[in-house]
């Protein structure tokens, strides 16, 4: 077995004594080494593979500096905002001096608890979720009874910092009112019609006047959602060309179009590249993701912003402050070309 690195290894390296090594791996707040021979010991401690003795840390009642992120299921990864804000978030909190795990958590509830129960034993202090895990409740318990800090992206946790989606909808069906008045349909599936779906909560706030029963029926389409044990991307590409081809057959004058997704959007406008001789659209998806940024057909879409929610969420997952924070997304409108 391969003998630990020590910070002497670390200090000889960088020209540095062992106790500054130290005092800035483990991130001490009497320091007075300069930011730039900071930054150079840590970056020399990671490429000569230093890991800090956890072990000891936590059998001393030391701090372990330890955080991890937490990707609620394995399909979440297939989605690229989920790649880019993962990315992003470990990049931060390194940053920030902190050591960080990533991993996907499992469908099955105890397994979730006890890859759970493996961090806590590894000296993890605090949790940043991505998505919310199932058994959620029990994993918030037991992360309260050992005084871990857990912040999440979106509810349904007690701290949580969440792209305001229904802003970034309003945004755009503000822009087909303008454009087509009426005459579009939010395409979705029969789970997606809730009152508690980002896209339903706008249409309310743009008719208020209007039960939400009353807004299903002038606003929305059924989605073909057949496409099990398909990946994320195709599924959602297929069902956006089905849904939208079985639009135009019932309703052939519809002027706009509103997907719950990219991918889904991707799939409504490929098919009416493939055949221009059908109604030209007003297409709009969600999350912005780079395949649509430069597609033939004009796509207008919203995203979260990625940089506020990465410092947002860094912050509160260590300061375990109290915090419930909506983040307006940034809008892509799109024009059709007349």
């Amino acid at each position: 077995m391969p003998r630990r690195l020590s910070m002497r290894k670390v200090a000889e390296s960088c020209g540095v004594s062992v106790s500054a090594v130290s005092q800035i791996l483990n991130n001490r707040e009497i320091n007075f080494c300069s930011e730039e021979t900071k930054e150079r010991v840590r970056r020399v401690a990671r490429e000569l593979g230093y890991r800090p003795n956890f072990g000891y840390q936590i059998l001393h009642g030391k701090s372990t500096r330890t955080v991890a992120v937490l990707i609620a299921t394995p399909q979440m990864v297939e989605e690229d905002r989920i790649k880019n804000l993962t990315i992003q978030l470990l990049q931060r909190f390194n940053e920030k001096g902190y050591s960080a795990y990533c991993t996907c958590l499992s469908t099955d509830e105890a397994t979730t608890m006890e890859m759970i129960r493996d961090l806590l034993f590894r000296g993890v202090e605090h949790i940043a979720f991505i998505g919310a895990p199932f058994g959620v409740d029990p994993i918030l318990e037991l992360l309260d009874s050992n005084s871990v800090s857990a912040v999440g992206l979106g509810s349904p946790f007690p701290r949580y910092i969440s792209p305001a989606v229904h802003l970034g909808a309003i945004s755009i069906f503000r822009y087909f009112l303008e454009k087509v008045g009426e005459n579009f349909k939010l395409i979705c599936r029969d789970i997606d019609r809730s009152p508690l779906n980002a896209r339903i909560q706008a249409l309310k706030r743009l008719y208020p006047e209007m039960s939400h029963e009353e807004i299903y029926r002038k606003f929305t389409f059924p989605c073909d959602d057949t496409a099990e044990g398909v990946e994320f991307f195709e599924g959602f590409y297929r069902s956006g060309r089905r849904s939208l081809r079985e639009l135009l057959k019932r309703k052939p004058d519809i002027k706009g179009a509103v997907f719950m997704n990219d991918a889904a959007a991707l799939g409504g406008a490929s098919m009416l590249v493939e055949n221009p001789g059908w109604t030209r659209l007003l297409i709009a998806g969600h999350n912005n993701d780079y395949s649509i940024r430069h597609y033939p057909y004009p796509i207008s879409s919203s995203m979260m912003d990625y940089e506020k929610m990465v410092d947002l969420l860094a912050e509160y997952a260590i300061s375990g402050e109290p915090c419930q924070i909506e983040v307006p997304p940034l809008v892509f409108i799109r024009p059709q070309a007349t």
